[in-house]
């Protein structure tokens, strides 16, 4: 008996332990998340500037030291440079552990031989939970669970986590404090090794004392897709040559790209950048960061770039006044989906640019669809058996709350299979842009016979100039989908998908 238990009633913790596993991967999806290794980007010059991901300077804020990605279905897949430890393990059903594991906390370090040649990307983490003595369950990447792996980016330089099979030793230290941190990476070369030490094998230019910039992910993502590096780098070649571009309005929010390939294209022009001071002043330092780096590495004239913080309609904003030929906007967000907020500002944008001349880019968008079956999108969604649980049936309760309007996808690690061949449903002109309600459908031939779950979207960016940038092919996307109503369909049948916009979001279902 206990003041919280008088009775002395036997009680047990569910799961009752937990083991928690890390090994080292190497990952070009994850590489791209955390590090910018071009020495070019276009027309500007990145030969003396380190650039890599803010991710942990950021994260210290937020209390989640770690990220987290499937990695059976990652972009690119992965490779374990190692064998999996055991980090540490975890007793539910002793308290004074579970206390000093929040109160205190503890430093583990754990040591790795290297099995595969490879640079070492990230740690990943996962658990095994024992629920009782017998039963157990993984979330492993080689398990079928509902789980991602937890990731830990490894931001030393490159010639520090360069790997050679059974040549290699890595120490990784972790301190298990609330949550399970990342602290520290050691990599060395076993005595018997005969691997080069000088550099590691890695690009030289990490051995020099350059300057160092720290930008978000979801900003290197963009970076380093090259699809969008060569459509900025002709577009500023064509707006040079065929259009004024004395004065450039960005209201992307993101580091000016396109801007500084304007700044070589046409050295006499003003930039005028939108930054939001008021929701995320780390993105604002890395914007003014890279700037500056920039403008100092290719002998750009600062002075022509300018920012303002708050809305073109707000009364006192100078640049509300101004006219310019160019505005920059990103109507597409990274998850996927439209951003409202561009949409419902584009009245506002237009009438800041010069009257009969000035553009706005992108100035079109195409949106595409496809109908596809996908087990593995249904079961992200909703709960597909109503099989009763201890005598009730709570499917039907639970799935009223399923959100239908997916985002985050990546179409080609996603578990599917295409019911017809994708369908430009319509395009929206953002220069004249109708925010009330309009419907548009257009019928499909179906290829493929199964079961309909969802609606596929994404979008072609429209910039001019025979310029055209595809979401479902730019690494820096995802894709988004809307679920439907379950319907077989069999092959060469036709159907009939619909989309609705207004106030900018859109809504799609077949008919």
């Amino acid at each position: 008996p206990s003041p919280r238990n008088p009775l002395a009633i036997p009680s047990s913790v569910v799961p009752a332990s937990a083991d928690i596993y890390v090994v080292p991967i190497t990952s070009h999806h994850i590489d791209n998340n955390n590090f910018c290794h071009k020495d070019k980007y276009g027309y500007i010059d990145l030969g003396n500037i380190r650039i890599k991901s803010n991710f942990y300077s950021c994260d210290k804020k937020s209390g989640e030291p770690y990220t987290s990605e499937d990695l059976k279905s990652i972009p690119g897949g992965y490779k374990l440079l190692a064998q999996p430890k055991l980090l540490f393990s975890v007793n539910f059903q002793d308290r004074r552990q579970v206390e000093d594991l929040l109160n205190v906390g503890q430093t583990k370090s754990v040591k790795f031989q290297i099995t595969e040649d490879g640079v070492c990307h990230a740690m990943a983490g996962w658990f095994t939970l024992h629920l009782d003595q017998h039963q157990q369950l993984s979330t492993a990447p080689q398990e079928k669970s509902c789980w991602q792996q937890a990731i830990f980016p490894v931001l030393s330089p490159p010639t520090q986590t360069k790997v050679y099979k059974n040549a290699s030793e890595v120490t990784a230290t972790f301190k298990i404090h609330k949550h399970v941190q990342f602290e520290t990476f050691e990599s060395r070369l076993l005595p018997s090794s005969s691997h080069a030490v000088d550099g590691n094998g890695c690009d030289s230019r990490w051995k020099e004392d350059l300057q160092e910039i720290e930008l978000p992910p979801s900003t290197l993502r963009y970076l380093n897709c090259p699809k969008i590096e060569q459509i900025y780098q002709w577009l500023a070649y064509y707006a040079s040559r065929d259009v004024a571009c004395q004065n450039i309005l960005d209201l992307t929010g993101d580091i000016p790209l396109l801007c500084t390939q304007f700044a070589k294209t046409s050295p006499t022009s003003k930039f005028t950048l939108k930054v939001d001071t008021s929701k995320d002043r780390d993105k604002v330092r890395c914007l003014l960061d890279f700037l500056t780096a920039v403008a100092k590495q290719n002998g750009l004239p600062i002075g022509n770039f300018s920012c303002i913080t708050d809305d073109l309609s707000e009364s006192g904003n100078g640049a509300s006044e101004e006219q310019f030929n160019l505005c920059l906007v990103n109507p597409v967000q990274s998850s996927g989906r439209l951003d409202q907020t561009v949409l419902l500002g584009l009245q506002q944008t237009l009438s800041c640019l010069v009257p009969n001349s000035g553009l706005v880019l992108p100035h079109k968008l195409q949106l595409w669809a496809q109908l596809i079956q996908s087990d593995q999108l249904c079961e992200w969604t909703h709960l597909r058996s109503n099989q009763p649980v201890d005598g009730f049936r709570i499917a039907d309760q639970l799935n009223i709350l399923a959100v239908t309007h997916q985002q985050e996808l990546k179409y080609s690690t996603l578990d599917k299979k295409a019911l017809c061949e994708p369908v430009h449903m319509r395009e929206v002109d953002l220069t004249k842009l109708e925010l009330t309600r309009h419907f548009v459908s257009q019928k499909v031939k179906i290829t493929e016979s199964g079961t309909a779950h969802a609606i596929i979207y994404w979008f072609v960016i429209d910039f001019g100039w025979n310029l055209h940038l595809s979401t479902l092919e730019s690494e820096a996307y995802s894709q988004a989908a809307v679920m439907c109503k379950h319907r077989q369909v069999n092959k060469d049948d036709s159907i009939e998908i619909s989309a609705q916009m207004e106030e900018g979001l859109l809504y799609l279902h077949l008919r």
